[in-house]
């Protein structure tokens, strides 16, 4: 393989996996934070509550000039919930732009006395991160349209079976069951390509991972004491990030003659074991929260190029609640590849790095508040790749003139190096501003 294609693979890899924890920073982290989901009050009668939200947003694009690409992408929810004695239903539709429906979750929730039981197309987030999170590999995202400010709407739903079983008043254990697995889903065209697949040769088609064989397993045990919610888990399956495999065969006759050999891209995914923590607890105005977690790969001793190594990750944050109408959140996270040192320049665990280092630490840092019995909320978010010139800042301005409508300003900035690696660099020319409204009902 040529050194150029090599750092093509490298930078897709880097970037998926820079994106797989700080675009899922992209969503709470940058809104409001979220409390895990509770089972709903069941009833002696059949309820229906639908709900969902219409709207359009325009894209204004500045590659290089205020006349660069302009994009209006209409959307639309709805949101159907039923609910029965001991049984509850969710459909959650989504219209992304015309012609781009899909299904965001649907799954039917059984209770008993002693837990519940979920099957169908679920989201779970994992972890207690104000949004991002480095321990929880459930849900893929999907990064076709680039950055999502929600963390939900990157997520792909998946099916699988989920037992939860209620020890005490306090404590959750949680048994998921996924029989089918799907890599994190990256642009191949347009302006948020990462990587131009042109240049892989004889480019294979993925492996159908629609398949008993990707079959993954996983638990959690949460709880709560005193001011402090903690929680440890286990998943076994794969790493969410694709490696790229490049075979050469000799198919001639003559070894010395380079016509009699073929050279073909294979993609493939590694196997793997995460054990994690997590934890969060208040102290007055402030939050603190953490979560760290150990991937085991089946390559421990990180000699097969195209699979990843062990890695380390970790997560640190604080909130400041100041009054009820400001917030500030601070994060850091990242990674540590172990058996990095002899890696070499077709090791995919180089796309993992910046200027081949083994560790990888992003900050992350959001300001929000709301004014006028906060119908006006402005809020400035933004992250940075540690030691780079790469970030990306998110701005916003929303005025939700009633109940209903909301008018928001939305911008996003990239900017970043091409050297090293900075993931950054791929999408520094998609500089945008955006116009939404949007009607609740």
């Amino acid at each position: 393989m040529t050194q150029k294609l090599f750092k093509t693979i490298l930078l897709s890899l880097v970037f998926s996996t820079v994106s797989l924890y700080a675009q899922e920073g992209f969503s709470d982290i940058f809104g409001v934070d979220k409390t895990e989901e509770k089972p709903l009050e069941t009833n002696d009668t059949v309820t229906f509550d639908i709900s969902g939200n219409v709207g359009c947003i325009q894209d204004f694009f500045f590659d290089k000039e205020l006349s660069s690409e302009r994009i209006a992408r209409p959307f639309a929810s709805l949101n159907i919930h039923a609910s029965a004695p001991s049984v509850q239903a969710k459909m959650d539709l989504r219209i992304k732009d015309i012609g781009d429906f899909s299904i965001a979750e649907l799954y039917l929730r059984g209770f008993f006395s002693f837990g519940y039981f979920d099957s169908g197309f679920i989201k779970k987030e994992w972890g207690k991160g104000d949004g991002v999170h480095v321990i929880d590999p459930l849900n893929p995202l999907d990064q076709s349209a680039g950055i999502s400010s929600d963390l939900n709407e990157m997520k792909k739903a998946e099916f699988m079976l989920a037992w939860n079983q209620y020890l005490g008043e306090n404590a959750l254990l949680e048994i998921v069951y996924k029989p089918f697995y799907t890599p994190l889903i990256t642009s191949t065209e347009g302006r948020w390509v990462i990587a131009d697949i042109s240049l892989f040769p004889d480019i294979q088609p993925p492996p159908n991972t629609k398949d008993w064989k990707y079959t993954q397993l996983a638990t959690r045990l949460s709880g709560s004491f005193l001011r402090i919610d903690a929680g440890l888990l286990y998943y076994y399956g794969y790493f969410s990030e694709p490696g790229a495999q490049i075979i050469t065969k000799f198919t001639g006759s003559n070894p010395m003659d380079p016509a009699d050999y073929t050279t073909s891209t294979h993609w493939t995914y590694t196997k793997a074991q995460l054990v994690g923590a997590e934890a969060v607890g208040v102290l007055g105005p402030f939050t603190l929260r953490g979560e760290m977690g150990y991937w085991f790969s089946e390559d421990r001793t990180g000699t097969i190029e195209h699979l990843y190594n062990d890695r380390l990750v970790w997560l640190g944050g604080i909130d400041y609640l100041l009054g009820s109408n400001f917030f500030i959140s601070v994060q850091e996270y990242g990674h540590y590849i172990m058996n990095y040192t002899n890696a070499t320049a077709q090791d995919v665990n180089r796309g993992l790095s910046y200027k081949n280092q083994a560790s990888l630490n992003n900050l992350i840092l959001a300001i929000e508040g709301t004014f006028f019995n906060e119908q006006l909320k402005l809020r400035l978010s933004g992250l940075t790749l540690l030691g780079t010139k790469g970030y990306v800042l998110m701005p916003e301005i929303s005025w939700f003139v009633t109940d209903n409508w909301e008018i928001a300003l939305k911008g996003k900035l990239f900017d970043g190096e091409k050297a090293g690696n900075n993931p950054y660099y791929a999408w520094k020319n998609n500089d945008s501003l955006s116009l939404l409204v949007s009607f609740t009902f």
